[in-house]
């Protein structure tokens, strides 16, 4: 099935812009009409997710998260009907999406990622896979809440059942060398909470490497590796995570300053994303780490080199992506001891 069929995305666009979803009498798509559900349901609810992500007022995003929400509850919901044929990946996973930024219960977010992760083909496990173990790993460093390490624990890549079963021992260990508790001190270490925090930010770093290695493309996760090594529980290592990122912005053609492309693949998935405006705002996150991490480091001859890099990239392609980053650079170059 189509993310969006060109037949149905501009009337469905037009009833979901003027016609609030609560107002939706869902009950006359039932019956012989569950097809219809779910394709009206689920258009509704992408529609309304693509458009939140080009909304800046904090009311009104709410407000289309609220109503993507039901749209695509009602889509999960009737595609786990025995009757229909195809169940979609997608469905689970863009409603964790929308619980995981309402803040809504984490258990059952984190179930329908798994659930997007068994419905997957080895085509297409990357996203959800990662999607999983970020959810997993942002919860486990967060403040506020308090981590509940029982719950985060129950979906550990090493147990979580995918399709094709993926294994832990398809990822490289090599960058996990945090020091192992010394075993005079086990029984007691056992109950120290930083000793589950290390377990699941560890697991949660392997998911991230499969990701990388089914996917070499896949920038995302090299940039949760990098920011679980600048966590205590992991050193922190902020030179190590600092090298996880450079590979990346290595110039490679034209003005491009970081290695994340837009993809030639007219996927469905890759529709969503340009139509979420996903690329630049990757891009800029990945350049504003590692200008973090550059400082950090007081690496000031890599930071002068990337502010010059940013710089003639500003000149020559202006937008103000690269503008805000040309000045972020320059700012912290005057500040230089």
């Amino acid at each position: 099935m189509e993310l969006l069929t060109n037949s149905v995305s501009p009337r469905l666009s037009y009833m979901a812009a003027t016609k609030p979803l609560e107002n939706i009498d869902w009950t006359r798509f039932t019956g012989s009409n569950v097809q219809l559900l779910l394709d009206t349901s689920w258009c509704f609810g992408v529609i309304l997710y693509t458009r939140l992500c080009s909304t800046v007022d904090s009311a009104q995003r709410n407000r289309l998260l609220q109503d993507a929400l039901k749209a695509v509850t009602v889509t999960v919901e009737v595609s786990r009907l025995p009757n229909v044929i195809e169940r979609s990946w997608w469905y689970p996973w863009l409603l964790g999406k929308i619980r995981d930024k309402l803040k809504m219960d984490l258990g059952t977010t984190l179930d329908l990622f798994q659930e997007a992760v068994s419905l997957c083909t080895k085509d297409t496990e990357v996203e959800p896979l990662y999607r999983l173990h970020a959810t997993r790993l942002k919860r486990a460093l967060s403040v506020s809440p308090q981590p509940d390490f029982e719950l985060l624990s129950k979906y550990s890549y090493a147990t979580v059942e995918t399709k094709p079963q993926l294994r832990l021992e398809d990822a490289s260990t090599d960058d996990l060398t945090v020091p192992r508790p010394e075993k005079a001190h086990e029984e007691e270490k056992e109950k120290d909470p930083t000793n589950d925090l290390l377990t699941i930010v560890k697991d949660c770093v392997k998911a991230m490497q499969r990701c990388r290695k089914k996917d070499r493309y896949f920038s995302k996760s090299v940039l949760h590796r990098a920011v679980a090594f600048c966590h205590p529980v992991m050193g922190p290592d902020v030179q190590h995570a600092k090298e996880l990122l450079s590979p990346l912005f290595k110039k490679k053609q034209g003005n491009e300053v970081v290695d994340i492309w837009r993809s030639s693949d007219d996927s469905t998935y890759q529709t969503f994303l340009n139509r979420c405006n996903k690329f630049d705002r990757l891009r800029e996150k990945h350049m504003r780490t590692y200008v973090d991490f550059l400082e950090s480091t007081d690496d000031w001859e890599r930071l002068k080199s990337f502010a010059r890099l940013v710089q003639v990239s500003a000149e020559k392609v202006p937008n103000m992506m690269m503008k805000r980053m040309a000045d972020r650079c320059a700012l912290l170059l005057s500040r230089r001891p």
